[in-house]
C-alpha cells in the first residue's frame, strides 16, 4: 500500500559535526617533570608554546622538559605550537596526573620525559591510559633494553618500528643506528625470528 504524498510531513535537520570535526590530531602535551616545574609555574595547569624560545623562558635548556619540547618545536615537520601540562609531585600515580589533564581539556600526543620511559610501569600505565582515552603515545625507548635483539630477529622488527625517527633524545636515537640498520638488512633478505 503506498503513502499518501499529502500526509508526508518535510523535516529540516541542521546537523554539525562533533568532536572529530574539531579535533586538533596535532595537539601535544608535554607532561613536565615536577622537579621541573618551579617559580611562577603553576602546578595541574597547562601552557601552551608557540617557539622554543617561550619554552626556554619557563624551563632552562639543561631540563628534559625543555629537551623534548625541543624535539617536537624543532621536528620535521614542525609542530606548531606545544602544550606543557605542569605535573604536580604529589599525584599518587601517573594515570591520577594524566586524568587531571584530562579533565581541563583534550590533546591527541601524549609525551613524557625519558625519566618517565624509563620505568617499564610507567610505560605500561601511560600505554593503557592513551588506549583507553583515544590518545596516541609517544613512547621512545633508549638504552640497554631496546639495544638488546642479538638472536631475536622477530623482535627486532618490531624495535624498528619502536624508535622515532623525532625521538626525544636524538643522541640515543642516532647510537642506534647501527642496530636500526642491521634490523633492516634482515628485513630485506626476509628473515623472521
Amino acid at each position: 500500500m503506498s503513502y499518501p504524498a499529502d500526509r508526508i510531513i518535510q523535516v529540516n535537520a541542521r546537523i554539525s559535526p562533533a568532536g572529530l570535526g574539531f579535533a586538533n590530531f596535532g595537539s601535544i602535551t608535554v607532561f613536565a617533570a615536577a622537579a621541573d616545574v618551579t617559580g611562577a609555574l603553576v602546578k595541574n595547569t597547562r601552557k601552551t608554546y608557540l617557539d622554543i624560545q617561550e619554552v626556554a623562558e619557563d624551563f632552562p635548556d639543561t631540563t628534559e622538559t625543555y629537551k623534548a619540547a625541543a624535539a617536537w618545536l624543532g621536528g620535521t615537520p614542525k609542530g606548531r605550537e606545544i602544550t606543557i601540562w605542569m605535573t604536580d609531585g604529589d599525584d599518587t600515580t601517573i594515570a591520577e596526573t594524566l586524568n587531571k589533564a584530562r579533565d581541563a581539556y583534550w590533546w591527541y600526543w601524549t609525551a613524557f620525559t625519558a625519566p618517565v620511559l624509563a620505568v617499564p610501569a610507567s610505560v605500561k600505565t601511560i600505554a593503557a591510559w592513551c588506549e583507553q582515552n583515544a590518545s596516541m603515545m609517544i613512547n621512545n625507548q633508549t638504552g640497554a633494553a631496546v639495544m638488546n635483539h642479538t638472536g631475536d630477529r622477530g623482535g627486532c622488527l618490531v624495535k624498528v618500528k619502536q624508535v622515532p625517527q623525532s625521538a626525544l633524545q636524538v643522541a640515543d636515537s642516532i647510537a642506534l643506528r647501527p642496530q636500526r640498520a642491521e634490523c633492516r638488512r634482515w628485513i630485506r633478505a626476509g628473515v623472521g625470528g
